[in-house]
């Protein structure tokens, strides 16, 4: 008998919870109905609740902003200008990773190199020369030096020095 009467406590707590949000959203929803009746000087305007919402939802009265917004369209990530009128010649489309060093030779005080790609073509470079992604800096007589200018994800630019040797090092 004190289950079955804490049950009907429980129903009746949970009733009067119901009724006191029913009412409460009515009250709220008359007196924010009232408001929107209200002029500037306090007197009541007679509308009906579709002129109400006509006069908000019409087109007139939406105005769009779109420097407040941001663009769906533009992507989250940095865009890297490229020199579209410049073309690539054939060292600039070669990989670092395919190209080895065969020889290197001293032509009027300066270091010439003979770099050969992955099919045995081969190619003479000096300091300067930009060689797939990178850019020659530095010939001496037994090492090419190949700068790499790379962007990483945060979009900060750091530099990758390769080092071509003429000889591998033994071990």
């Amino acid at each position: 008998m004190l289950r079955r009467n804490n049950k009907l406590i429980v129903i009746g707590y949970f009733g009067v919870f119901l009724l006191s949000i029913i009412f409460g959203a009515y009250s709220c929803a008359a007196a924010s109905k009232k408001d929107l009746n209200k002029k500037k000087d306090n007197s009541l305007v007679k509308m009906s609740d579709e002129e109400m919402m006509r006069i908000l939802f019409s087109k007139d009265n939406y105005i769009y902003d779109p420097s407040k917004t941001v663009d769906p369209f533009v992507p989250f990530t940095v865009k890297i200008k490229q020199e579209e009128h410049k073309k690539l010649s054939p060292l600039e489309k070669l990989s670092l990773n395919e190209i080895k060093l065969v020889g290197i030779s001293k032509v009027h005080g300066k270091y010439i190199a003979l770099i050969e790609d992955s099919t045995g073509r081969g190619y003479f470079i000096e300091v300067g020369v930009h060689v797939g992604d990178g850019k020659v800096v530095k010939i001496t007589e037994n090492e090419v030096h190949i700068v790499q200018h790379i962007r990483n994800f945060m979009g900060k630019i750091t530099s990758n020095e390769i080092i071509l040797k003429l000889r591998p090092a033994e071990d």
